[in-house]
């Protein structure tokens, strides 16, 4: 993630903790932000401090906890037991912010105890598994969360659903049967924000060049980070209680979900508020803008990479277009069938390719399906694992028809044939919000 990409999400958003205290003759509240940065664990508060006082000021801590992911290398050295999260080269720790699974161990763990100084006196806060019916369970774990899709109310011009993990925390304070209190909690590390300003849109086929100007000045727009994630249908399916399937094997859970037709990915981002992503979007957050702050300035000149202005000086265009020998720092960029063939690990949220907005998995890999309003039969990002580096179709805006996919006659059949199934692909999602 760049600064600017950090200042950006800044500026545009806030994180929001929705609080639900379920307390007895209190009313149930909903919709208490807290600010980035906003830390209240050492306020003080009155004379006796009250359950909900108690609670309330945790959440900020429980915030640090959800997004941090596994900066403290607390899964990594082993310090926590992680039973649905699997020792592998697809889980990292970029991946595990703001993941449920994750926290679900550390607050299970030694580590989960969230600490609350009251004049003299220091409470522990910590979250249940839940008990009622039916219980949050994966592969024989309890959870301590529970997603839910909800309306989303903190958007005053865009209300809409959103995907929300409800966890029950509660004080530790020896008692038998302590209050428990509700909170929902939704995932603001999965996208980033596209800066308002003028695009240039360039669709690129055998058959023309269309340019298209766009800009998005009376909307703002989040793009998913990364491709959905097995994981994440799993627990929208926990949510929606869905037909969808995935893989039942963890460590295949972290890896991008393929399986699914374009009407089943179209379905999965409307349920949770969002849309497909589409691709002059996708672009506009690949494509490294000239002028990026100018917001006026139209691009006319396009590098082939999403992590550099450059197109002359960068190695692996010089690799694509002469006759050079193959580098197995190229995989560390756009992991295709060459780092396969030199028994190179494929790396999950892969920050040394990263866009100017932080977008991952924008080459190589798995190939990656998108919605195109402009070119509807333009669909299909075929740069992936399945492609030697030299082709050409590893660039940034590269997309074909079913039709030009299968007479691709330099792929073997096989991986035509795989190419050419439309459930074969991944996606992601993006979020718009219209202003007045």
């Amino acid at each position: 993630m760049t600064d600017q990409d950090t200042q950006l999400n800044k500026a545009n958003r806030t994180l929001s903790f929705i609080v639900g205290a379920f307390l007895v003759a209190l009313p149930i509240w909903y919709y208490a932000p807290i600010s980035k940065g906003q830390v209240e664990t050492d306020e003080k508060v009155e004379e006796l401090a009250t359950d909900t006082e108690i609670i309330l000021k945790s959440i900020s801590k429980f915030k640090e906890i959800f997004e941090a992911g596994d900066s403290s290398n607390l899964w990594g050295s082993g310090a926590i037991s992680c039973p649905l999260i699997p020792l592998s080269q697809y889980v990292s720790k970029q991946g595990l912010k703001c993941q449920p699974f994750f926290v679900d161990c550390v607050l299970k763990s030694n580590y989960g105890t969230i600490q609350v100084k009251h004049k003299d006196f220091t409470y522990n806060v910590r979250a249940k598994p839940f008990f009622t019916s039916p219980v949050p369970e994966v592969n024989g774990e309890i959870l301590t969360f529970a997603p839910k899709i909800l309306p989303h109310q903190s958007i005053p011009t865009n209300s809409t659903k959103k995907l929300f993990y409800e966890f029950e925390l509660f004080i530790d304070n020896a008692q038998k049967n302590p209050k428990t209190h509700k909170i929902l909690i939704e995932d603001t590390c999965g996208d980033t924000y596209l800066p308002q300003k003028s695009y240039v849109y360039r669709e690129h086929s055998r058959e023309d060049k269309v340019d298209k100007i766009w800009n998005n000045f009376n909307k703002q727009i989040y793009i998913d980070k990364a491709q959905i994630r097995n994981w994440e249908i799993l627990v929208y399916k926990m949510a929606k209680q869905s037909s969808l399937q995935i893989p039942s094997d963890a460590m295949d859970w972290f890896k991008p979900a393929v399986g699914l037709f374009p009407e089943d990915m179209e379905r999965y981002c409307s349920d949770i508020g969002k849309e497909l992503a589409q691709s002059h979007v996708m672009d506009a957050g690949s494509f490294f803008p000239l002028e990026p702050n100018n917001i006026l300035y139209q691009d006319r000149s396009f590098a082939p990479f999403p992590w550099t202005k450059r197109s002359i000086s960068e190695p692996i265009l010089i690799y694509q277009n002469r006759d050079k020998q193959f580098d197995n720092k190229f995989c560390d960029k756009v992991f295709t069938a060459d780092c396969i063939e030199q028994n190179v690990l494929a790396k999950s949220h892969n920050t040394d390719a990263i866009s100017w907005i932080g977008l991952l998995d924008l080459l190589g890999g798995t190939p990656e399906y998108v919605k195109n309003i402009i070119n509807p039969s333009n669909t299909f990002r075929v740069s992936s694992r399945f492609l030697g580096l030299k082709n050409r179709l590893n660039r940034v805006g590269r997309r074909l028809t079913l039709e030009e996919v299968s007479n691709r006659s330099e792929l073997p059949s096989e991986i035509l044939n795989y190419l050419t199934k439309t459930t074969n692909y991944s996606f992601r999602c993006m979020r718009v919000e219209h202003r007045k």
